[in-house]
C-alpha cells in the first residue's frame, strides 16, 4: 500500500462533511446524523477507496456511506448532537466503531484474504483515531459546534496518518510479498534465463554420416 497516496485521501473528510451541512444541515438530531453521516460517508469512503483500489473493492465505499450513517445516527442519540469536546470525542468513537467495523468487514470481499483479528484491530484503530480527530478539530477551529457531521482537515490529517499507520501493518507485508514474488516471476520468464548450451548426446543417424562427412 501506497502511505502518500493514503495520506492524499484526507480531504475527503472536510468535503464530506461540508457537503452534508450543504445537503442535510447540522447534524442536529439522529435523523439528520444518518442522512448527513450517508454524505459524509461516501465523499469519504470513495477518496479513500481510490487510495486502497488495489487492495479493497467497492465494498468500501459501501461501508463508509452505511458505517457513518448508522455511526453518526447512534452518536447523536447518545450525545444528543452536543458540541462540547468530551461529546464530539465521544461522537468520534461511536461513528469509528460503526465505519471501522464495516469497512474491517470490505476487507474481507477485497482481493485480499483477512481474519477477523483485522477486523478488530481496524475497528478499534479508526474508533480511537476519529476521537482524537474530532478533539483535534474541536481545538483548532472555532465553528466546532456548527452542527459539522465530520471533523475539518486539522483532524483528517491527524486521523489518516494514525489509520495509515495501521493499514501498513494490515497491507504493507502482503504487498511486499506479492512484489517479490512478481519480481521471482519475471526473472524466471526471461528469455534466454535457462538457455546455457547442453551437448548433445544423442546418436548420430546413419543417413546423416555421408552428409556431415561431405561437408568436410
Amino acid at each position: 500500500m501506497s502511505f502518500l497516496r493514503w495520506i492524499l485521501s484526507f480531504p475527503g473528510f472536510p468535503r464530506g462533511g461540508w457537503a452534508a451541512f450543504l445537503l442535510v444541515g447540522p447534524a442536529g438530531s439522529p435523523l439528520a446524523a444518518a442522512g448527513a453521516g450517508a454524505i459524509a460517508g461516501t465523499v469519504i469512503g470513495t477518496a479513500q477507496w481510490l487510495a486502497l483500489r488495489s487492495a479493497v473493492g467497492p465494498y468500501w465505499i459501501a461501508a463508509g456511506t452505511i458505517g457513518m450513517a448508522v455511526g453518526s445516527a447512534a452518536a447523536a442519540a447518545v450525545t444528543g448532537s452536543a458540541t462540547s469536546v468530551p461529546a464530539l470525542a465521544a461522537t468520534g468513537a461511536i461513528t469509528g466503531v460503526a465505519v471501522g467495523l464495516a469497512q474491517g468487514l470490505a476487507f474481507r470481499h477485497g482481493p485480499r484474504t483477512v481474519g477477523l483479528w483485522t477486523v478488530a484491530l481496524w475497528t478499534v484503530a479508526v474508533s480511537g483515531a476519529w476521537a482524537l480527530g474530532w478533539v483535534t478539530t474541536a481545538n483548532v477551529i472555532v465553528d466546532a459546534g456548527s452542527g459539522y457531521v465530520s471533523f475539518g482537515a486539522s483532524g483528517a490529517l491527524v486521523v489518516t496518518a494514525l489509520t495509515g499507520f495501521v493499514l501498513r501493518r494490515i497491507l504493507g507485508r502482503r504487498d511486499g510479498l506479492a512484489a517479490a514474488l512478481a519480481a521471482s516471476a519475471a526473472v524466471v520468464d526471461l528469455p534466454g534465463a535457462y538457455s546455457t548450451p547442453v551437448p548433445s548426446t544423442a546418436p548420430r543417424s546413419a543417413a546423416a554420416g555421408p552428409a556431415a562427412g561431405a561437408q568436410r
